[in-house]
């Protein structure tokens, strides 16, 4: 019997298909094959089955799955296959028997011929492992446990793929892999490494507007999606294509450097060399003096002997835009030096409809430490564990950007003292033991102003310093709307800062003069509401409506015809994510709420854009009356409503 579980699950006895069972018994059979010839607890193929929601039967319901299982094998001559143990379940193969280990094993040797100068041998033995793939491992199989341990076999696919390519690129094949390339970056777009790949072969190919041209867009992806520039790599890549540097002619291409795990599984870290996972620091970072200075204060007490806490960990907090994430990764590369056994990075997508899980993270962490194979391989429970006894005893420096909540970031919590945690959000995050919280909103004046300065040159800046003023005022002193509008101007020359500050100024809607080479404010803002139910981002659309400095949880109720304790609850689910703010808290008042000026009209015109106009009117005549009936009652003494105030 031959299995398949690189793409669909497939049983094969001679050249016959032979049916694999129902949905229960397929989910039982992938996880004893992701894991071949090592024991698999029933615990987790309950899980893999049933996920979180285990009924009472669930164990025998496994069990029955694995009885049927061994009938399958027994029909085929294998009757001992399947053999139990004190704690589970392991399933006996041959190398031969398996897809995935012929896969490892090719791959293995590929490497080795590789290092042994041995190119067109390696290149044809990366191939031969990759014709093994028919689709995405146990592709079908609706089971999120086994999703996980999935991935993390897919990751090492794409990484495979990619060393091929680059030996091939050394063979002189680069117009063979044009193609290729073009669908492995429309798959994975944020892979800096086969962005580096195209535009080398492109430009070999005599295509170097094209080569240049991927390189735009390269980094339109990943400032849009991640607020990121390109890495110095391929950054250099980009120059040396600009200036045809012969070098470039020569089929090596340049060194690329350790992948974010967001996008790429890093490679193993050299003995003795933690991990460095980061991307690219930010050269003109500016501002949150004291917000770095606090980060540092907490993180570095990671094993003082002060009891404070095991593992320290920050939490920064703040609305779209605010520059959490630049931040966070700017104070990581200030402290490389106080964690040498690593620097680990990954983005959580929190804030949008698709958060990633926890286990294809800690994968891609693991491998970043050298773990490949069984050290990768099992359910959540499993690679947590690992994963915190990989940290045990190193200083390691974990961040966590853009975290949705407390459930997605307690797995990828180092167990012992001596490593730390720097988490982004755009909620907080309480349920963290002794976390500390650092909330961002926006740079201060003098520090909006300097940012321009280090964008657009200290001296045109200084020229214009009250058009400066104006423009860090008319962006809300958000960084992300000051990188976008620095960039305009900086594009062209004959702009002054006048000029984009009257735009903004004249402008109904200025958000959407807050776009550029793939950063858009509008955009970040709605990644950010697209994570919200329905009903509130529904409200905050409609809030952007209204001509209101402030609002209550009453209007808010009348925009969306709902009890106010109904609508006090979406205003706070609001706040929570810092879409509003709360400008009025007093215990004989209802709150009030505001928005930051640039979203504002940014809920403006999202709302025009989503809302039918009709609906639109009637949740304005309503808020409108309701409006009104409040300021009667404020007004009249005897129709006073108590904690009303106002609309």
């Amino acid at each position: 019997m031959e299995f398949r579980i690189l793409g669909p699950l497939e049983i094969v006895a001679g050249s016959d298909r032979v049916p694999s069972g129902g949905t229960r018994q397929q989910i039982v059979l992938g996880s004893l094959l992701l894991e071949a010839n090592r024991v698999v607890p029933i615990a987790r193929l309950t899980d893999a089955i049933y996920g979180i929601d285990v009924p009472s039967t669930g164990r025998a319901q496994t069990q029955i799955c694995i009885s049927a299982l061994r009938r399958l094998f027994a029909s085929h001559g294998r009757p001992d296959a399947i053999q139990t143990r004190s704690q589970g379940y392991l399933l006996q193969l041959d190398q031969a028997d398996l897809d995935l280990t012929r896969y490892d094993s090719l791959v293995t040797r590929a490497r080795a011929e590789a290092e042994a100068d041995r190119p067109g041998t390696a290149a044809r033995d990366y191939r031969a492992a990759l014709a093994l793939w028919r689709g995405s491992a146990l592709q079908g199989l609706g089971s999120v446990a086994l999703q996980g341990a999935a991935e993390v076999v897919d990751e090492r696919r794409i990484a495979a793929t990619e060393d091929c390519i680059e030996i091939e690129l050394g063979l002189g094949l680069h117009r063979d892999l044009v193609g290729e390339l073009t669908e492995l970056i429309a798959a994975h777009p944020l892979r800096e490494r086969l962005r580096g790949q195209l535009m080398l072969a492109l430009y070999r190919s005599g295509r170097r507007a094209e080569a240049l041209e991927v390189f735009h867009q390269a980094r339109r992806s990943l400032v849009q999606d991640l607020g990121l520039e390109p890495s110095e790599w391929l950054r250099r890549l980009q120059h040396l294509i600009l200036v045809s540097d012969a070098a470039l002619r020569t089929p090596v291409l340049p060194a690329a450097p350790a992948q974010r795990p967001v996008v790429t599984v890093a490679p193993p870290a050299p003995a003795g060399v933690g991990p460095q996972l980061l991307p690219t620091d930010i050269a003109d970072f500016t501002g949150y003096d004291d917000h770095l200075a606090a980060v540092r204060g907490v993180l570095t007490g990671a094993g003082d002997g002060t009891g404070r806490q095991a593992v320290p960990v920050v939490v920064v907090v703040g609305r779209p835009g605010a520059g959490k994430t630049a931040l966070a990764v700017h104070a990581a590369h200030a402290l490389a030096e106080s964690f040498p056994g690593g620097l680990l990075f990954t983005d959580l997508h929190g804030s949008g409809p698709d958060p990633v899980a926890p286990d294809p993270v800690l994968g891609r962490f693991l491998h970043a430490f050298g773990d490949t194979g069984a050290g990768v391989a099992g359910g959540l429970d499993q690679r947590a564990e690992r994963y915190r006894a990989r940290l045990a005893g190193l200083r390691t420096l974990v961040v966590l950007d853009d975290a949705a909540d407390e459930e997605q970031v307690r797995p990828l919590l180092p167990g012992a003292r001596g490593s730390a945690v720097l988490v982004t959000s755009r909620r907080w995050l309480p349920g963290l033991p002794g976390s500390v919280h650092i909330t961002v909103g926006a740079l201060d004046r003098p520090a909006s102003i300097e940012l321009l300065s280090r964008m657009l040159g200290a001296q045109r800046v200084g020229s214009e310093r009250a058009a400066a003023a104006d423009l860090a005022e008319l962006c809300g002193d958000l960084p992300l709307a000051l990188r976008i509008a620095g960039a305009r101007i900086a594009g062209r020359p004959h702009w002054n800062l006048r000029r984009l500050a009257d735009r903004l100024a004249a402008d109904k809607d200025p958000a959407a003069q807050l776009a550029h080479g793939g950063m858009s404010l509008r955009e970040s803002v709605r990644t950010a509401t697209d994570g919200l139910s329905a009903p509130a981002r529904r409200l905050f659309h409609l809030l952007g409506q209204l001509d209101h400095a402030t609002f209550s949880a009453r209007i808010g109720a009348a925009l969306l015809d709902v009890s106010v304790a109904e609508a006090g609850d979406l205003l706070d689910a609001l706040a929570d994510v810092h879409l509003i703010d709360i400008v009025v808290t007093r215990p004989d008042r209802d709150p009030r709420y505001a928005f930051h000026t640039l979203f504002g009209a940014c809920a403006r015109a999202e709302g025009q854009e989503r809302i039918p106009p009709e609906q639109l009117a009637a949740a304005a005549d309503r808020a409108s009356r309701e409006a009104a009936w409040l300021l009667t009652a404020r007004t009249c003494p005897p129709c006073h409503l108590g904690a009303g105030d106002g609309n």
